[in-house]
């Protein structure tokens, strides 16, 4: 119980003794925790991907090699802890339940909550398997082992040699399917660094933007960056608002709300300036097609700069129109 403690009181003091340790442990909340409830629920959220758990047929795809090694790593550490626990070091021993058990977390997470948790499982993984072949399986003497240890370092090295051509082989056609390209964003970006104000807000409309557009261009503020979970328990009524408009559900007309009835729905170029502050817009032609139409049919908005794939409007903030009876 001693050491236990010990572990759960340097743990905690780590989380203090880091900078800013409440909102470090408030954005582990809202990412972790708010992230699996929210996700859970009916509120239709701009997720990417990896924000969504591992499926079988990936798993078994991309993983099955590792997974096999990975499940005769724990099940051979099982029966060393219970048959041979006396010929193993305790600190040997523990260390290897140590990242097993943070492996095995991981894996948990990817396969029931995110998909992103998968690169842990994988590293603290060869980190217990590496040491189970190098330090553990030599000291053992039991009878039924001598072919474990005859043949358990020839397994491990021949399913790593194979798994080095299969993940390049696997990540150049994830590349060549989905990558961006390194200069993504820059003709915009540059020339929004160029000839706006520093601090002005651009309203990116895909969150996943924001990368590109920061390298390119650090004076200018954005509307999104991080995972849209940050923006939904920031404000939910802006959250909707920028939603609607991302996802190509709404054009000329935004709505502070998942349940929309028409009554409820804003004019966009009044929401822009009104609740964004936004001085400029910024889209992908092919992913928001309905909106550039919009943005191209309205007065309201200025088209500055145009490439190949993105499109930078200025927000023409405008007086709106006074009622009949102010004159």
């Amino acid at each position: 119980w001693r050491v236990g403690c010990a572990v759960i009181a340097g743990a905690a003091f780590g989380s203090l003794a880091r900078p800013e340790p409440f909102n470090a442990l408030k954005l582990l909340y809202i990412q972790f925790i708010k992230h699996t409830i929210d996700k859970g629920g009916s509120a239709p959220l701009l997720f990417g991907s990896e924000n969504f758990p591992l499926s079988a047929s990936i798993l078994f795809t991309n993983f099955l090699p590792f997974l096999m090694l990975w499940a005769a790593m724990l099940a051979l550490l099982v029966w060393v802890s219970v048959k041979n626990r006396r010929e193993v070091p305790p600190h040997q021993l523990t260390f290897l339940w140590s990242v097993s058990a943070l492996s095995g977390l991981f894996f948990l997470v990817s396969v029931f909550i995110a998909r992103r948790g998968y690169d842990f499982w994988a590293a603290f993984g060869f980190i217990a398997i590496a040491t189970l072949v190098s330090s553990i399986v030599p000291q053992l003497t039991h009878p039924s082992v001598r072919a474990i240890k005859k043949y358990a370092a020839g397994v491990v090295a021949a399913v790593f040699i194979f798994l080095v051509p299969f993940s390049g082989y696997k990540t150049a056609r994830s590349m060549t399917v989905s990558a961006s390209p390194p200069d993504r964003l820059r003709e915009a970006g540059q020339w929004l660094a160029q000839n706006s104000e520093s601090g002005e807000i651009v309203f990116n409309l895909n969150w996943a933007q924001f990368s590109p557009l920061f390298f390119w261009n650090q004076k200018n503020y954005y509307v999104g960056g991080l995972d849209p979970i940050f923006q939904y328990e920031y404000d939910r009524a802006l959250y909707w608002r920028f939603h609607f408009l991302s996802s190509g559900e709404l054009t000329d007309k935004v709505c502070p709300a998942s349940a929309c009835t028409r009554d409820m729905l804003e004019d966009t170029h009044a929401s822009l300036v009104r609740d964004f502050n936004a001085k400029y817009l910024i889209l992908d032609k092919r992913q928001n097609p309905e909106m550039y139409a919009y943005l191209q049919s309205d007065a309201r908005f200025e088209k500055q700069k145009e490439t190949e794939r993105e499109a930078v409007f200025l927000i023409i903030d405008t007086a709106f129109p006074t009622s009949s009876q102010d004159g």
